[in-house]
């Protein structure tokens, strides 16, 4: 069964984000960047990727998923557009500085990746030890 929030009465997977926005208020869902437009990204972007972890080949077993390297592209994209809206890249980034971040990441890459033995050899190639200090160094 899938995880609900109030915000979101029917049975639809959700994401963390979406849960720490209840909390701190928000009464409605953050947009994902692939369905923000125009003056959307004032609210705020999720960049949030089921699946996808810190190493770009973990979750592909579950088909589409983006990566921490492309949702940072997807933020460029963001930042570019908000210098579009409010007209200089100062503004932008000022705009920027006073919004909240959420990063969550690394858990993936153990659940989706390191623990699917049948689907990838990271646990054959490394201890978790080891494995935890590649993932660090993937940063």
């Amino acid at each position: 069964m899938a995880t609900t929030t109030t915000l979101q009465p029917l049975l639809k997977p959700i994401t963390t984000l979406d849960v720490v926005g209840e909390l701190v208020g928000f009464d409605k869902f953050i947009p994902s960047f692939s369905t923000t437009e125009g003056r959307d990204v004032l609210i705020g972007v999720n960049y949030a990727s089921g699946g996808a972890g810190i190493h770009d080949e973990t979750g592909k077993e579950l088909g589409g998923r983006i990566g921490p390297n492309r949702q940072l592209q997807n933020h460029k994209a963001t930042f570019s557009s908000l210098i579009k809206l409010l007209g200089t890249r100062e503004s932008a980034a000022n705009y920027l500085n006073k919004c909240l971040y959420f990063v969550a990441m690394g858990s993936n890459d153990y659940l989706n990746n390191y623990f699917v033995p049948g689907y990838y050899k990271t646990s054959r190639l490394y201890t978790p030890e080891q494995y935890r200090d590649c993932t660090i160094m993937e940063q």
